[in-house]
């Protein structure tokens, strides 16, 4: 599968997407969409389509959800999707630490 779960066994495949897209799927809001194949891959070639300085500034943007996002949404609602994109864009710096340190 994705390493999204859902249980059906199909694989979602990126062929490709704007840098911003690209960051938004490694860092979704959706509990059950994380795929460590993706973002192995992402890491791997993250050279070949951006520097290190700008993904970690769109890592940033990411973490800071901003308010136009969150304006038709209850507390509830923007509590349940800022805190999973927080969790994700934290647990992909210690990805890149564990793993990638080298290339930043």
């Amino acid at each position: 599968g994705d390493g999204g779960g859902g249980g059906d066994g199909k694989s979602i495949v990126v062929l490709g997407g704007t840098l911003a897209k690209l960051v938004e799927k490694l860092t979704s809001n959706e509990i059950l969409h994380y795929d460590s194949q993706f973002q192995e891959t992402f890491f791997l070639t993250l050279r070949t389509f951006t520097s290190p300085s700008y993904f970690l500034d769109l890592l940033a943007q990411r973490y800071n959800v901003p308010d136009k996002l969150l304006v038709n949404m209850s507390d509830e609602e923007a509590s349940s999707f800022v805190v999973p994109v927080h969790l994700r864009v934290v647990n992909v710096l210690k990805y890149m630490v564990d793993r990638h340190w080298d290339e930043f």
